[in-house]
């Protein structure tokens, strides 16, 4: 592979990482919002995003290497508490307000694509 090429694959990754998180803190920041957290603050929500992305690989690697099948989903549901131990730390909320973030995040990604897979499909036809 020649420098050139490796250097624009690089790129792509970065670039992708970048709009990865800020489309992922994008939901978060409306689910904050929707949710009541007080100074819902987009910066929080980039901040939550990066940190539950570490943690998350983080807990999933060592519960799936440790315990192959049961670790996996002792390793959502370890991922999922620190997940929310961000959102409450990150938004100095409490835990009920946590998981609301949590939820609406999920109930607005599937929104988004469902209107997205409609909209390709009706572009398909």
């Amino acid at each position: 592979m020649h420098a050139a090429a490796a250097g624009s694959i690089f790129l792509f990754l970065i670039l992708f990482a970048v709009l990865n998180v800020l489309l992922g803190a994008l939901v978060v920041h409306l689910g904050a919002k929707m949710s009541g957290v007080r100074y819902p603050a987009f910066g929080k929500a980039v901040k939550a995003v990066i940190y539950n992305t570490l943690a998350s690989i983080v807990v999933s690697l060592v519960f799936s290497t440790i315990l192959p099948v049961a670790g996996t989903l002792l390793g959502f549901l370890i991922s999922l508490a620190v997940t929310l131990w961000v959102l409450k730390s990150v938004y100095r909320t409490t835990w009920g307000k946590a998981l609301l973030v949590w939820v609406l995040q999920w109930v607005i990604m599937l929104v988004v694509a469902t209107v997205l897979a409609g909209l390709v499909g009706v572009a398909l036809l």
